[in-house]
């Protein structure tokens, strides 16, 4: 009902009660609209206090209206004014306004995550909905979104650069590259994630794609749901390297214009924290890319002109250092080598599960082997190292070969190597992304699953997108794998980069 008040002119308030009569509580957030009835901007004017804007979100319990009636928008757009007197002859121009924003829907409709807020089911449900049916505007407001993330990060700062958790069962995702309604497909066919139905997700969660906003919020709040039983990895592309080239900077400032970059780097820090391996009931061994690299790293000369063969040796530069394993890295001619025909053996002595938990992870991958050159020696052997862990590739050959990702210093490497490092950890099977395949998942080795979920990846690979299911067997104790595939849904849309 409207009550009028003497406070200087008549004005009225609009009590929540006419929107809950109208609207059903499992609607989602309010729509704001300006007082003056000016057209609403990228941000909001600052008209009232940030006490009684988040006073006014929590009455309506920050839901969003999807297209209902006009008398229920405006409805809508009263009450989020709820508690601040409005002239009584500007009310019809508000509920003006709120039709017109039903008719065309702006950026300023947000989801409201204050200071002391916590991500409950209600939350979630409302956030993975509004990004459904508003995928490529802001939902939620900047600062908002700053404490999603930092609140996500702090988490993440808790855990461990080498994860070991126990599960009956668990989802592994592999690469999303902000496809979002991929994301939300694989809810459908394997349920959503929660403390009886764990995930992993395996890196890679923006670029490319252009809803890589809508995947990596969805994914860190259900880490703040769910911390147990929702695990992340990094990938390559949590870097503020790549998010620059490929396309989640750009993504933000469409968004938020410039001051979208204080978002950038929130995510930034929070991509420094995020694990680097996971082992899965001491029997699998799960990381984005793969796994370490020769001991010593020799260098490649193409001797042949054509790629058909490697001499080994070791040179010194001016500063001591030599082409072994703390050297100035590889030196290859990429001119025609067909790496099956280079090979280099299996380590020496296979990296231990204890080596990779002591690396600190709080870094930014070195992007080039000038760059792994100019840092310290034990400094380049932690980059190398986690290098290896997020881009390395399988192959079909035996031992190490030379990598197509050479700017990055890692390598190829064969089916012994993955039978080396399971045997050195009594580990079971490596299961691994970062590759597009065709059928979403690969057995890339008899001991090493490749899984790639982004289907239709950049918007022309055709492929289609998988998970892994791992599940305790009741017959072996030990978990198998099992996979559900899908095609891409008609709803991606997909970045310039």
């Amino acid at each position: 009902s409207l009550n009028a008040t003497g406070a200087g002119e008549k004005g009225v308030s609009v009590s929540c009660a006419m929107l809950s009569a109208l609207v059903p509580l499992g609607g989602s957030s309010l729509p704001s609209a300006p007082l003056d009835g000016s057209r609403s901007s990228r941000y909001p004017a600052k008209r009232h206090s940030a006490a009684s804007h988040r006073s006014s979100h929590r009455v309506t319990h920050a839901r969003y209206l999807h297209r209902t009636s006009a008398a229920a928008v405006a409805a809508a757009a009263a009450c989020v004014l709820a508690r601040h007197w409005v002239p009584r002859r500007k009310l019809g121009r508000v509920a003006r306004e709120a039709v017109a924003l039903q008719a065309a829907p702006t950026k300023q409709h947000w989801l409201f995550y204050g200071p002391d807020s916590t991500v409950d089911d209600d939350f979630l449900s409302q956030l993975l909905s509004i990004q459904s049916v508003r995928a490529g505007e802001m939902v939620m407001s900047l600062a908002d979104a700053l404490r999603l993330v930092q609140d996500a990060t702090a988490i993440l700062r808790d855990e461990d650069t080498l994860c070991r958790v126990d599960f009956d069962k668990v989802v592994v995702v592999g690469d999303l590259h902000g496809q979002y309604h991929d994301l939300l497909r694989i809810f459908e066919l394997a349920g959503m994630p929660g403390d009886d139905n764990p995930y992993l997700f395996n890196g890679d969660f923006v670029d490319r794609g252009s809803n890589s906003l809508e995947v990596i919020l969805a994914l860190f709040a259900l880490k703040l749901r769910f911390p147990k039983a929702v695990r992340l990895n990094r990938g390559n592309h949590e870097a503020v390297k790549l998010n620059l080239l490929y396309g989640f900077a750009q993504e933000l400032y469409n968004r938020y214009g410039p001051e979208g970059e204080r978002l950038f780097n929130a995510f930034s820090e929070a991509f420094r924290w995020l694990p680097l391996a996971h082992v899965v009931n001491s029997e699998v061994f799960v990381v984005h890319g793969g796994l370490p690299g020769p001991d010593p790293r020799l260098a490649f000369i193409d001797a042949g002109g054509g790629g058909t063969g490697y001499d080994a040796v070791k040179q010194v530069d001016e500063t001591g250092r030599s082409g072994g394993r703390k050297g100035g890295g590889q030196h290859l001619s990429l001119l025609g080598y067909n790496p099956d025909n280079v090979s280099l053996p299996p380590r020496n002595t296979e990296l231990t599960l204890e080596q990779i938990a002591a690396l600190p992870r709080y870094l930014e991958p070195a992007g080039d082997f000038g760059a792994l050159e100019r840092l310290p020696f034990e400094e380049a052997e932690v980059q190398r190292l986690v290098v290896d862990l997020l881009w390395a590739d399988p192959r079909g050959k035996t031992g190490y070969g030379p990598s197509y990702r050479v700017q990055n210093g890692c390598y190829i490497f064969g089916p012994d190597v993955t039978d080396a490092f399971l045997q050195r950890n009594g580990l079971r099977l490596v299961v691994r992304s970062h590759e597009v395949k065709v059928n979403g998942y690969e057995w890339t080795h008899p001991s090493l699953i490749s899984v790639f979920s982004a289907a239709n990846y950049l918007g022309h690979a055709r492929n289609k997108g998988a998970i892994l299911k791992l599940e305790r067997s009741h017959i072996s104790g030990h978990l198998e794998p099992s996979f559900i595939t899908y095609e891409a849904s008609e709803r991606t849309t997909y970045g310039s980069a």
